[in-house]
């Protein structure tokens, strides 16, 4: 079956990857596979690519590539940074992640009074690439800063470096590499921060509003199956 991808996180990785590391992508190369419609982008040439990058420039250029989000003017980016807390912001994901992406989810596994726990899991069977925690991984990079958290950091718990810093200070570096007994080694992301300032008040109804506006379908599973246990499991997020 055929995982599904929004667009717009599409674009942010790739036009992250050719504008911070423009030598990780070589310009002869056919994005036109990446090119969707109003169902998403198909996984397997989002996931070709993701590697051909990671290959070419690290996987710090994974990471980097979401520093793009701070320019991107979108809907659902809106209702995310409509909050005061980080974990409003997963929760809000977790609830819109059917627009996001058709397969997988951001979940909180612990949380303190200047940090986060994260994990980049699937709704199946199958879970994500190395390439795919670490492109999420600079997403969510980007918007924990937006949203206030201020000297952001962020550490890969299941890595062969656990304690080394992969994004501090504004700096990206390539973080460890994977471990024999573990499968996913930058799946669990550690954030802490120096300090939280809220960049926006919520405003009450305007999360509604901007949903009311949105045109794009769910992104689906090819099997009606999937699908249903996609949506049962979103639901018992929230």
């Amino acid at each position: 079956m055929a995982g599904r991808i929004n667009q717009i996180i599409v674009d942010v990785v790739i036009g992250g990857i050719q504008r911070f590391n423009p030598n990780a992508l070589p310009p002869s190369l056919d994005l036109s596979p990446l090119s969707g419609d109003e169902t998403g982008v198909p996984l397997e040439p989002y996931r070709e690519v993701l590697e051909l990058a990671r290959e070419r420039g690290g996987a710090k250029c994974l990471l980097e590539a979401g520093r793009l989000i701070h320019e991107l003017s979108d809907p659902i980016l809106f209702v995310l940074l409509n909050s005061d807390r980080v974990d409003l912001v997963i929760e809000k994901e977790a609830r819109l992640g059917r627009f996001i992406h058709s397969r997988h989810i951001v979940r909180v596994l612990e949380q303190g009074e200047r940090s986060i726990q994260l994990e980049h899991a699937s709704l199946g069977p199958e879970p994500p690439r190395e390439t795919e925690d670490l492109a999420a991984a600079g997403q969510h990079i980007a918007l924990l800063e937006q949203v206030g958290c201020r000297g952001l950091g962020l550490r890969f718990p299941q890595s062969s470096t656990p304690d080394a810093w992969a994004f501090l200070g504004g700096e990206y570096a390539e973080p460890g590499a994977g471990l024999a007994m573990c499968a996913a080694p930058y799946a669990v992301w550690h954030f802490e921060w120096e300090r939280f300032e809220p960049t926006r008040r919520p405003m009450e109804g305007l999360d509604e509003l901007l949903l009311a506006k949105e045109t794009r379908v769910e992104l689906n599973e090819t099997s009606s199956a999937a699908a249903e246990l996609a949506r049962l499991i979103r639901e018992d997020l929230g």
